[in-house]
């Protein structure tokens, strides 16, 4: 945590700024990286899956807004990664998605 309550703020920003954008660089860096597709999409799927409480938590406690994320962002990494390198984690994160989005076929 921040040494002091004034810079709790700038602390959380930089902190979750600076996860989304080394995902963003991992998958730019190498766009075959199965892992990296399926990490990124379990950031958005996490980001979506957020509720009211834990979102205000933020804004109350830390000083800053949520992260935006969609399951459809998500659902797109987790294909994307399937596409490359299918295994049982990333199945069951597609899954987990598809039933998030209400899609039940």
């Amino acid at each position: 945590l921040p040494p002091c309550r004034r810079g709790r703020k700038q602390w959380y920003q930089r902190r979750v700024r600076g996860i989304k954008y080394h995902l963003d660089k991992a998958v730019e860096l190498n766009p075959e990286d199965s892992v990296a597709w399926s990490i990124l999409g379990n950031w958005y799927f996490e980001v979506a899956d957020m509720n009211r409480l834990q979102r205000r938590w933020m804004k109350t406690f830390a000083g800053v807004a949520a992260p935006e994320g969609t399951y459809k962002q998500a659902l797109a990494c987790f294909e994307k990664s399937h596409d490359i390198k299918p295994w049982i984690q990333n199945s069951y994160m597609l899954a987990k998605t598809h039933l998030r989005m209400g899609n039940k076929d």
